[in-house]
Protein backbone atom coordinates (compact mmCIF):
# COMPACT_ATOMS: atom_id res chain seq x y z
CA UNK A 1 0.00 0.00 0.00
CA UNK A 2 1.46 3.62 -1.12
CA UNK A 3 1.76 6.61 1.05
CA UNK A 4 -0.86 8.04 -0.63
CA UNK A 5 -3.28 5.14 -0.08
CA UNK A 6 -2.97 5.04 3.86
CA UNK A 7 -3.03 8.84 4.15
CA UNK A 8 -6.40 8.12 2.59
CA UNK A 9 -7.54 5.72 4.95
CA UNK A 10 -6.13 7.97 7.53
CA UNK A 11 -8.28 10.84 6.62
CA UNK A 12 -11.24 8.35 6.15
CA UNK A 13 -11.01 6.44 9.43
CA UNK A 14 -10.41 10.01 11.53
CA UNK A 15 -13.72 11.40 9.74
CA UNK A 16 -15.14 7.99 10.24
CA UNK A 17 -14.62 8.20 13.93
CA UNK A 18 -15.25 12.45 14.64
CA UNK A 19 -19.10 11.44 12.88
CA UNK A 20 -19.22 8.76 15.29
CA UNK A 21 -18.79 10.95 18.70
CA UNK A 22 -21.12 13.92 17.00
CA UNK A 23 -24.38 11.32 16.69
CA UNK A 24 -23.25 9.49 19.86
CA UNK A 25 -22.83 12.51 21.94
CA UNK A 26 -26.34 14.16 19.91
CA UNK A 27 -24.04 16.83 18.80
CA UNK A 28 -25.67 16.27 15.53
CA UNK A 29 -28.29 14.31 14.40
CA UNK A 30 -28.27 11.66 11.15
CA UNK A 31 -30.11 14.32 8.87
CA UNK A 32 -27.41 16.79 9.63
CA UNK A 33 -24.83 14.37 7.91
CA UNK A 34 -23.29 15.15 4.87
CA UNK A 35 -24.72 12.90 2.12
CA UNK A 36 -21.58 11.65 0.74
CA UNK A 37 -20.84 10.01 3.96
CA UNK A 38 -24.56 8.57 4.13
CA UNK A 39 -23.74 6.87 1.07
CA UNK A 40 -20.10 5.67 1.26
CA UNK A 41 -18.94 2.64 3.12
CA UNK A 42 -19.67 3.03 7.01
CA UNK A 43 -23.73 4.46 6.25
CA UNK A 44 -24.82 1.43 8.20
CA UNK A 45 -22.32 1.93 11.19
CA UNK A 46 -23.77 5.61 11.10
CA UNK A 47 -27.64 4.92 11.34
CA UNK A 48 -26.49 2.66 14.31
CA UNK A 49 -25.13 5.07 16.21
CA UNK A 50 -27.24 7.47 15.90
CA UNK A 51 -30.40 4.91 16.28
CA UNK A 52 -28.59 4.22 19.51
CA UNK A 53 -28.18 7.78 20.24
CA UNK A 54 -31.89 8.10 19.86
CA UNK A 55 -32.70 5.67 22.32
CA UNK A 56 -33.13 8.52 24.69
CA UNK A 57 -36.73 9.83 22.73
CA UNK A 58 -39.33 8.52 21.19
CA UNK A 59 -39.62 11.20 18.89
CA UNK A 60 -35.93 11.47 17.62
CA UNK A 61 -36.16 7.59 16.94
CA UNK A 62 -39.43 8.08 14.92
CA UNK A 63 -37.41 11.27 12.84
CA UNK A 64 -34.30 9.03 12.07
CA UNK A 65 -37.21 6.30 11.15
CA UNK A 66 -39.11 8.69 8.58
CA UNK A 67 -35.57 9.70 7.53
CA UNK A 68 -34.39 6.63 6.66
CA UNK A 69 -37.60 6.04 4.79
CA UNK A 70 -36.70 8.95 2.88
CA UNK A 71 -32.72 7.39 1.99
CA UNK A 72 -34.48 4.58 1.09
CA UNK A 73 -36.62 6.59 -1.73
CA UNK A 74 -33.60 8.34 -2.80
CA UNK A 75 -31.62 5.35 -3.05
CA UNK A 76 -34.29 3.83 -5.20
CA UNK A 77 -34.27 6.78 -7.44
CA UNK A 78 -30.96 7.03 -7.95
CA UNK A 79 -30.55 3.09 -8.81
CA UNK A 80 -28.02 2.24 -5.88
CA UNK A 81 -29.77 -1.36 -5.11
CA UNK A 82 -27.49 -2.13 -2.12
CA UNK A 83 -27.80 0.75 -0.21
CA UNK A 84 -31.56 0.58 -0.45
CA UNK A 85 -31.76 -3.15 0.89
CA UNK A 86 -29.07 -2.11 3.48
CA UNK A 87 -31.25 0.65 4.40
CA UNK A 88 -34.49 -1.36 4.05
CA UNK A 89 -33.08 -3.85 6.60
CA UNK A 90 -32.15 -1.12 9.11
CA UNK A 91 -35.44 -0.07 8.99
CA UNK A 92 -36.84 -3.03 9.68
CA UNK A 93 -34.51 -4.44 12.43
CA UNK A 94 -35.32 -0.42 14.07
CA UNK A 95 -39.33 -0.50 14.12
CA UNK A 96 -38.59 -4.08 15.93
CA UNK A 97 -37.10 -2.02 17.98
CA UNK A 98 -38.80 0.49 18.46
CA UNK A 99 -41.58 -1.51 19.62
CA UNK A 100 -39.59 -2.91 22.63
CA UNK A 101 -37.62 0.43 23.50
CA UNK A 102 -41.05 2.51 23.98
CA UNK A 103 -43.49 -0.02 24.62
CA UNK A 104 -43.64 0.93 28.73
CA UNK A 105 -44.58 4.62 27.51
Amino acid sequence: MGMLTRIRCRRREAEYEKYQILLLTYKIRLCDMPRRLLEGEYTFSYHLYAFRADRISKDLYDSDLCFVKEEIVRAEISKNWHLQQLLKHLLEEKMFERESLFQLE
